[in-house]
């Protein structure tokens, strides 16, 4: 921009007639190399001014509308704030508009983690918040709430173990390792599944690997790719690219026959709002529809699937939860200890089940949970 204003400067200098014994150069007057003016009439102005370059408002000064040296339209030298605001302390990188004094504090002195998932085991359960740590609570007998340190990108309780998967694919899993459910291939994965005493996970390729117990054949996975799993008690359940459900392991209540979907053209990010829930002894899907399918063992009630549009589901020891579209918790099944008894008028963004319990999260990240409590497992840590 400089050299465009000598070239200027330098075309009104060579143009013919008294113009030229009139030119009166920029900075002739007090405070003209700061006003905003373009005072010589040479289409250019203050410091950009060839003029201009060694008035002393100008001297240092790489600021173009202003005469504050090395401000970066602010008053305060070193503030290296994105945007303008009225704060008086050097070194304060906020983003965004505001009125703090505090330095280097990026809009908040103490961030507060949230949480952005949440895992129910048979009798504990696990919570990710969103710096990627991992926090447990209830039964701890097999170390299965002694979750090392993240970042995660997801947590799956099963029943007395946990898993975890690390940004870079990598599974971690801690608790009761008596069948190796607990010990984790170093494979890359993008999805994982802790059942009660196996584990699965959803590989890059679109395959399945498990490890742990295979007494029931719940650790011998079908051929195929697949695009979600989940494991239950003794059974794993998996969603085909074809969008049928595949299942294995046992199947003394029918639990490994899902519904047909049939044939629909669900888009890539209707697919993905797919839910598939693996419980004890029986199975939940939500569909793009939005409806809730069960299927499964039914001594309770827990396939007994009430009406309504559902953005998510779990299934439990003996019975399921599910969310409405609202965010209303609806539960059906065995209720003997309130773990079918969400509270009311409170709306959640997910929910998860355990053997006799149930916990869901709030859009603020509050966790509730409700039914048995003796290993303290409805018993969150409180806030967020």
């Amino acid at each position: 921009m400089r050299l465009w204003s000598l070239f200027a400067g330098l075309s009104l200098l060579l143009i013919g007639g008294s113009a030229c014994s009139d030119y009166d150069p920029e900075g002739n007057a007090p405070g003209e190399c700061s006003d905003g003016a373009d005072n010589d009439a040479d289409h250019t102005f203050d410091c950009n001014d060839l003029d201009c370059l060694n008035a002393p408002a100008c001297a240092e000064d790489d600021d173009d509308d202003s005469a504050q040296a090395d401000d970066d339209d602010s008053a305060q030298a070193d503030d290296d704030d994105d945007d303008d605001n009225s704060s008086a302390q050097a070194d304060d990188d906020d983003d965004d508009d505001n009125n703090s004094a505090q330095a280097d504090d990026d809009d908040s002195a103490t961030p507060v983690p949230v949480p952005v998932g949440l895992s129910v085991g048979d009798y504990h359960s696990c919570r990710i918040d969103s710096t990627g740590e991992v926090q447990c609570w209830g039964m701890n007998e097999y170390g299965q709430c002694n979750a090392p340190a993240g970042p995660f990108v997801s947590v799956s309780a099963g029943g007395y173990h946990t898993c975890a998967l690390r940004p870079n694919g990598v599974v971690a899993c801690w608790g009761y390792n008596f069948a190796g459910q607990a010990l984790a291939p170093t494979a890359a994965f993008v999805q994982i599944a802790a059942g009660r005493d196996h584990s699965c996970g959803l590989r890059t390729d679109g395959t399945v690997q498990c490890w742990g117990s295979d007494s029931y054949g719940q650790s011998s996975p079908a051929e195929g790719t697949f695009l979600k799993i989940s494991a239950g008690g003794r059974h794993t359940c998996a969603l085909r690219l074809s969008l049928d459900v595949t299942c294995w392991g046992e199947d003394a209540y029918a639990q490994l026959f899902g519904p047909s979907i049939g044939s629909h053209n669900y888009s890539p990010e209707e697919i993905d709002t797919w839910v598939l829930s693996a419980g004890g002894r029986h199975n939940c899907q939500v569909d793009p529809a939005p409806q809730v399918h069960c299927w499964g063992a039914d001594i309770d009630g827990q396939t007994a699937t009430p009406a309504g549009d559902f953005i998510d589901v779990s299934a439990g020891g003996f019975h399921s939860c599910g969310l409405l579209t609202d965010g209303y918790a609806r539960c059906w099944g065995r209720d003997g200890l309130g773990q079918s008894s969400p509270p009311v008028g409170v709306t959640y963004t997910a929910i998860s089940l355990g053997a006799y319990h149930s916990c869901a999260i709030r859009e603020t990240g509050v966790i509730h949970c409700w039914g048995l409590n003796d290993w303290g497992q409805s018993l969150p840590p409180t806030g967020p």
